[in-house]
């Protein structure tokens, strides 16, 4: 089914294999959750490669800061990927992202486009580690830095149109 997944009418994440013959799936019954009789199996995710040319930050209703990934575009599963999330400045750092890096992006659940991480071996010479925000992007405050989430210091306060608009 994998090998036959690109080539189907529509797109699919997975199989569920199941018994045909009732006499045998009444034989191995039905438990509490699911068939006895049937069992789900996911594929793996569709990858791609691409190019990380920028990452902008965005400060959340919350106050928190928002890293999104701006990359060449990529079709991925039917969808053009041009922007992917990034969750916090410590990801971005484990992840050993630069600017301009071949990166391999996926699609989390087949819907969210996320980076998985850099194809170090084709990093242009020269490349720069993404940066890191020294002030919030939205009111230009500081940053608490206290936790793996970055927000802004003015908390909620820094983003209040938005909640407003929100609520």
């Amino acid at each position: 089914m994998a090998a036959m997944r690109a080539d189907l009418p529509v797109g699919i994440d997975g199989v569920v294999i199941k018994m045909n013959d009732t006499a045998e799936q009444a034989a191995v019954g039905v438990g509490t959750r699911f068939p006895h009789w049937a069992i789900a199996f996911k594929l793996p995710a569709v990858e791609r490669h691409t190019v990380l040319e920028d990452v902008v930050w965005e400060t959340g209703r919350t106050g928190t800061l928002a890293p999104t990934a701006i990359l060449a575009p990529v079709e991925i599963d039917g969808s053009t990927v041009t922007r992917a999330t990034l969750h916090n400045p410590a990801d971005i750092r484990r992840r050993d992202l630069h600017i301009g890096d071949t990166v391999t992006v996926y699609k989390a659940g087949d819907i969210i486009p996320r980076v998985q991480g850099a194809v170090v071996q084709l990093r242009p010479e020269g490349a720069l580690e993404v940066p890191l925000p020294e002030v919030c992007p939205n009111c230009g405050g500081e940053i608490s830095k206290a936790q793996e989430r970055w927000r802004c210091a003015k908390g909620t306060a820094c983003a209040l149109p938005a909640l407003i608009e929100y609520a």
